[in-house]
């Protein structure tokens, strides 16, 4: 994941584990990860932003709008109003 600030995230998606998710639950933008780890990870600094990334079978393109709950994610061209 990328280190710049990015004002208008509502929250991130971890195609992995996440560790201390009791303190992530309590943050002020939302989480959705695959699963959590007690283990301390490696951090190498590799990343990269605003690239087009595919995994779980969904196409996730900079630009585009990510809505979840805690049942899902969708991936909308255009604003979707709740």
């Amino acid at each position: 994941m990328a280190s710049s600030h990015r004002p208008w995230w509502g929250g991130i998606v971890v195609n992995g584990a996440i560790r201390d998710s009791a303190v992530i639950d309590g943050m002020e933008f939302g989480v959705r990860a695959l699963g959590t780890n007690p283990r301390k990870s490696s951090k190498s600094g590799a990343g990269e932003a605003d690239v087009t990334v595919e995994f779980g079978g969904v196409r996730f393109v900079p630009g585009e709008y990510l809505l979840s709950d805690h049942d899902g994610v969708v991936v909308s061209r255009t604003p979707v109003e709740s």
